[in-house]
């Protein structure tokens, strides 16, 4: 297994989206507009937000929007929606969102933040585990809780050497660049290293170099970069935003486990629900002040995405369930909000066994 090395030479290849020449990017913007890429219908696209393990929400949104014949002509990911717009992009058919699905059924927290392989383990002795990295690189004085070995070994295994010209969709990748203070758009070259800035949520992993610039997480500068699918020309554009529903994964949640908390010692549950609390506000007011810079001739959709159980940013133990809760929540969205002759194109219906949630 090859590990993804953010240095000098992948700088070469992650260009970023200022180097693109105005030409380049009026060609784009007018084949999207004229309806070139399939037949005559808009240019649409996908927009995934940012939502660690939550990110197990976008796969059934992707899955009933496939179904019902949605299909984008680009995707732009922030975050673990970066890593699901770069496989959606790979693979843009329902067949390679259920290989995603599959993915994100076998991930375990040790494997994400330790490094330590699939294998299940129980919750005691991963609590210590991970009690005693994080002690050990406070003590060492790292930049993060948690090293991204395991993110890289996910990251190399399943994307590998690809490269954003490879890719079957036009693909953007979001993240924050620390050195000079402001939003990278990844556009070429490597995708790997690109999804790994873009995944590096400050305080639980580091920084990732490429050349001589550090990024990170890029939901803190643009969690949901509605703004690049309208600069790239889309003309329909579904976003899945996770946590923008208050009323499922919001408020409640992150209360209830501040209050069952004495003010002496907080626990990492109480301190993590805060976190992902604050971030959930924080994209919320990014995509309302992005939905009113939206051109009146661009069809926007925000399916909000929620686990509905308090599901946090770094549990990935009910993926299987998220993913079932996202698919019934976007079909139902697209029943609602799409006239009837547009849906069900697809050949292939989805079923499933699982009760739809209330």
């Amino acid at each position: 297994m090859r590990l993804i090395e953010c240095n000098a030479e992948t700088l070469k290849q992650a260009d970023l989206e200022d180097s693109w020449l105005p030409s380049e990017s009026l060609r784009m913007r007018a084949r999207l507009r004229s309806g070139s890429w399939h037949g005559t219908r808009p240019a649409t696209a996908f927009v995934l937000s940012g939502g660690g393990a939550r990110g197990a929400l976008h796969v059934g949104a992707m899955r009933a929007l496939l179904e019902y014949g949605e299909h984008p002509d680009m995707l732009v990911g922030t975050s673990i929606g970066a890593w699901n717009a770069a496989w959606l992009a790979r693979m843009p058919t329902l067949a390679g969102v259920e290989q995603l699905a599959e993915v994100w059924r076998g991930l375990r927290p040790a494997q994400v933040l330790l490094g330590r392989g699939s294998s299940r383990i129980s919750s005691l002795m991963l609590r210590c585990m991970l009690l005693v990295s994080a002690l050990r690189r406070i003590a060492n004085g790292s930049a993060s809780l948690y090293s991204d070995v395991g993110m890289r070994q996910i990251v190399a295994q399943y994307l590998g050497d690809d490269t954003f010209e490879q890719l079957a969709l036009p693909l953007r990748v979001i993240a924050t660049d620390l050195s000079h203070g402001g939003r990278a758009v990844f556009k070429s070259g490597a995708v790997a290293p690109a999804v790994l800035a873009s995944s590096a949520i400050p305080g639980i992993f580091p920084p990732v170099r490429i050349g001589n610039n550090y990024y990170a997480d890029g939901g803190a500068v643009d969690g949901c970069s509605i703004e690049t699918a309208v600069e790239l020309g889309a003309q329909r554009i579904f976003v899945l935003a996770i946590g923008y529903d208050t009323e499922g994964d919001g408020g409640a949640p992150w209360v209830s486990a501040a209050r069952s908390t004495s003010a002496r010692w907080p626990t990492s549950r109480s301190t993590a629900a805060a976190i992902q609390r604050a971030s959930q506000v924080m994209g919320n007011y990014q995509i309302q002040r992005a939905l009113e810079r939206v051109p009146a001739h661009v069809e926007t959709h925000i399916i909000s995405l929620a686990t509905g159980d308090g599901g946090g940013t770094l549990s990935f133990r009910d993926t299987s369930t998220w993913i079932e809760r996202a698919y019934f929540a976007t079909r139902d969205y697209l029943r609602a909000a799409l006239p009837a002759e547009r849906g069900m194109q697809s050949a292939t219906i989805h079923t499933s066994t699982m009760a739809v949630p209330a």
